[in-house]
């Protein structure tokens, strides 16, 4: 489009440089004062943004095969090495998508029985971010042809001084230990959350499939603070099927960071965590995302 542009911008330089030699009338001339104006308006015009602001990425393919949608926020999209990891994870999941809805659309037609659409939506999104890390936790909704889509979720830590994704068990003494710490009051609240939810009928562990607290490699794990704050809760989700029933939902329970949550942290990365205010466990319903093809 610049080349095109270009070239309107020199045919109407060459037109005026025509008139002007054909001894054609001369046009009125604009006097020194509204030459002067004009270019007092011109030189108040700001000049265009030579790095404009990284918004957030969303990518969005559907066909008959595949409903694919990818999401992750502006923060994220503008560090290079991260957008790389994500981007990178984005051609993965779509291939890997994409191979299987292949597969199950030929034995559907191998079968003489209609291959539904499949889905795979990923949404990313950052719980909290301090100098030395940026947390984030992703909803995956994937759909293949049942009665609902399967939704779970997966987190990320990124270290923004080595700038490159880190695990849990670098910042921490052992995710086992900051699960020990943090279990007591988590358990607490996803208890008194299922009975609630059941209607007040719910008892621990007597003969519930869905009684027992969950284990560790069972449930995502995030950190949470205010933008550019220290975290100060710990993020723990259970996804359908691992606390409760499919129309339960999932279980995302905020637990506050204490002495003995801190104690688990690796000296090194202590700045970045802070205990602070009451000690108020927080239990929110996870919010409502658009779900994989049904």
């Amino acid at each position: 489009m610049l080349g095109r542009r270009r070239g309107g911008y020199l045919a109407v330089i060459a037109t005026f440089a025509l008139g002007a030699c054909s001894g054609g009338p001369a046009e009125p001339t604009v006097t020194d004062e509204r030459n002067e104006a004009a270019l007092n308006e011109t030189a108040r015009v700001p000049p265009p943004a030579r790095n404009p602001k990284p918004r957030a990425v969303v990518v969005d393919r559907k066909d008959a095969l595949l409903d694919f949608h990818y999401e992750y926020p502006a923060q994220a999209a503008e560090i290079a090495e991260l957008r790389a990891v994500l981007q990178d994870e984005l051609r993965a999941a779509e291939a890997d998508a994409r191979t299987q809805a292949e597969a199950d659309r030929d034995e559907a037609q191998a079968a003489s029985y209609d291959y539904l659409t499949h889905g795979l939506h990923i949404e990313w999104t950052i719980d909290g971010s301090t100098e030395q890390l940026i947390a984030m936790t992703a909803l995956i909704s994937a759909y293949s042809g049942g009665a609902h889509p399967n939704n779970g979720y997966t987190s990320l830590l990124w270290d923004r001084a080595a700038d490159k994704r880190i695990e849990l068990a670098d910042v921490t003494t052992s995710p086992g230990a900051l699960y020990l710490a943090a279990k007591p009051v988590f358990c607490a609240a996803l208890d008194k959350e299922r009975a609630q939810r059941r209607g007040g009928s719910y008892t621990p562990n007597r003969g519930d499939p869905f009684g027992a607290c969950p284990n560790l490699a069972e449930l995502s794990v995030s950190f949470v603070g205010a933008p550019g704050q220290p975290f100060n809760r710990i993020r723990i989700i259970a996804a359908q099927y691992v606390a409760g029933s499919y129309a339960e939902g999932a279980y995302q329970i905020d637990v506050p960071v204490t002495p003995a949550i801190i104690r688990t942290i690796k000296p090194a990365w202590r700045a970045s965590f802070a205990v602070e205010g009451p000690l108020r466990t927080e239990v929110r319903p996870v919010p409502a995302k658009p779900s994989a093809a049904r």
